[in-house]
């Protein structure tokens, strides 16, 4: 019934640590979460009554597909002052989170078989899907001294 590529999901090594840092934190050790792109801190102040004020206007509802054009315009703009290319605010989509993006590039590149080189320790779900999608993993080692 399913997919074969969905014998090929499994569980994000990210996610596989969260068990044990929790029974190491209980145990009364100090962690210090390396494995997850969530900051220890809540968001500030500001930003949390921000979020809130544009929920209670009504902005809490879906956007255009590619985002909203003030913000693709903004990124477009940011991305060419600090990185010296001129970027058209059309060519910017703007995606929850980097996984969407990873996952629709490697749906759209990456065939089973193919071989895909990515920076290891670097984002976790770049293995995940190179694996799900049924290519081959190439970790590329950084060197501390890099």
């Amino acid at each position: 019934v399913f997919a074969d590529r969905l014998q090929r999901l499994g569980t994000e090594n990210a996610f596989k640590l969260g068990d044990h840092i929790a029974r190491v934190q209980a145990d009364g050790r100090t962690v210090v979460k390396l494995n997850m792109g969530e900051p220890d801190f809540d968001a500030p102040i500001h930003v949390a009554a921000e979020a809130k004020t544009q929920i209670d206007n009504g902005n809490g509802h879906y956007c255009p597909p590619a985002g909203l054009e003030s913000l693709r315009k903004a990124i477009a703009r940011q991305v060419s002052e600090t990185r010296g290319l001129e970027v058209d605010f059309r060519r910017v989509v703007v995606h929850p989170g980097g996984k969407p993006s990873i996952a629709y590039t490697m749906l759209a590149y990456v065939n089973p078989g193919d071989e895909v080189i990515y920076p290891s320790p670097g984002f976790p779900i770049y293995e995940s899907w190179v694996t799900f999608v049924g290519a081959k993993t190439v970790p590329m080692r950084l060197r501390e001294s890099d």
